[in-house]
């Protein structure tokens, strides 16, 4: 919990407790004025009727006030002992609350300062390699023309990278409802291999479909994106010369597709954070062999959200991980 955070609880626990004693004060001069007006008001009553004793009811008068006196004490004690109970309970209770008020937006201040972190740091790396080749190039003014061809292609990659990271970034920041129309699986999963094939084939991975044919409920290009990320995820972590597979099952109105590569699997301690912006189980973004920037996930749990599905890791193991997307059947 940072110093920010528990300096706001202990203001709005302050802001509430101060509410407390004016609401506390309040109902005990109200009550304490309205057993005041009773308890004259019985002071005033007559003391004795036609043909009494006089100093009998005097007597009685005095003994009425002692009693008002003795009741205004009490009066004041238990209004005193009620309003302190109330500021001390109330106290505890708010200090309560306002943790509990305030923990979702520490929570999310927390994360919108470690994602502008984490988006700095991906944004510096590219930066840094080109700002350094350049600089070697530029030290010597005889260097070949071959060498700045070299760089310039170099630059010209990370420039991509760059590209795909704003992209990535815009995409995930982008909060606008997607059109659903029924969409063909098949057409889906066609157009999400076209885009990764490439990628497969140089390392000479195959990919098997294996799905039932079927109508989803989905926006076509935005499922595709998300089964493309999955894909491509499986083709960075698999060794060359194996297959990644997908089935697909129809079970309480989703349609389950699974993508199941033969990588090495994803350790436990990592499963619970893949999801994360700029999460990588190898906790390396500079000196991994694979490269990525760890926005592929979050951006693919993103798009099936805003197709009212869902992403998640079913199985990992060293023999491989299982994802599977699952999407509302078209009625």
């Amino acid at each position: 919990m940072n110093e920010r955070f528990t300096h706001a609880v202990w203001r709005l626990t302050a802001w509430f407790t101060a509410i407390l004693i004016l609401l506390s004060l309040a109902f005990s001069g109200i009550v304490y004025a309205v057993a005041q007006a009773e308890l004259h008001h019985a002071l005033n009553a007559p003391l004795f009727m036609r043909g009494d004793n006089p100093a009998d009811s005097s007597l009685l008068r005095a003994a009425r006030e002692e009693r008002l006196e003795q009741s205004n004490s009490h009066l004041l004690t238990s209004l005193g002992l009620f309003a302190l109970t109330v500021v001390g309970v109330g106290s505890v209770t708010s200090y309560f609350f306002a943790r509990r008020a305030l923990r979702p937006i520490a929570t999310a201040a927390e994360a919108q300062s470690r994602f502008s972190s984490d988006a700095a740091h991906e944004l510096k790396t590219p930066l840094t390699v080109m700002q350094t080749e350049i600089e070697v190039a530029l030290r010597d003014p005889r260097s070949p023309k071959s060498l700045y061809h070299e760089i310039l292609a170099s630059n010209l990659d990370e420039v991509g990278r760059l590209r795909a990271l704003t992209d990535r970034l815009l995409l995930l920041a982008h909060d606008q409802p997607l059109e659903l129309s029924p969409t063909s699986i098949d057409d889906v999963v066609s157009l999400a291999i076209s885009r990764v094939l490439s990628r497969a084939t140089a390392k000479h991975i195959a990919i098997t479909p294996d799905v039932t044919t079927a109508n989803v409920m989905a926006s076509a290009e935005s499922l595709a994106d998300a089964l493309a990320i999955l894909l491509d995820n499986a083709i960075k972590y698999s060794p060359a010369d194996t297959t990644i597979t997908l089935t697909s099952a129809i079970r309480g109105g989703l349609y389950e597709l699974s993508i199941a590569d033969q990588g090495g699997g994803i350790e436990a301690d990592d499963q619970p954070y893949i999801f994360d912006r700029f999460y990588r189980a190898d906790q390396s973004r500079t000196n991994s062999h694979v490269n990525g920037t760890g926005l592929g996930l979050p951006l693919a749990r993103k798009l099936m959200t805003l197709q009212r599905g869902r992403v998640a890791l079913t199985r990992s193991s060293q023999d491989g991980s299982v994802f599977m997307l699952s999407i509302p059947v078209a009625k």
